[in-house]
């Protein structure tokens, strides 16, 4: 796979339906909407522009510090993970 455009741009799109960046997640279903707030997609855009709207409260602002701190902490243990079988499994020839 030498050409990975329409695969990197496919998934940008997708980030930006998932993240509130097209259209806004309250404009879903509720099930949908539960669903998509507790993913980490949601705080790259909807999150943050409801606090700047003014729109969420201080007990949720702080309801999703945590969620996103739990993310941020699976997704660092799921990189390190993944970094120490990439290095195991990477090899280098040449000069």
């Amino acid at each position: 796979m030498l050409e990975t455009h329409a695969l990197s741009n496919l998934l940008n799109v997708l980030i930006s339906v998932l993240s509130g960046g097209l259209f806004t997640i309250d404009m879903l279903t509720d099930r949908l909407k539960i669903l998509l707030t507790y993913l980490p997609f949601s705080f790259m855009a909807f999150v943050p522009a409801q606090i700047y709207l003014g729109k969420m409260s201080m007990d949720t602002i702080q309801h999703n510090i945590i969620i996103c701190t739990m993310w941020i902490i699976v997704l660092i243990l799921l990189l390190n993970n993944l970094w120490k079988k990439g290095i195991r499994r990477y090899s280098a020839f040449g000069g």
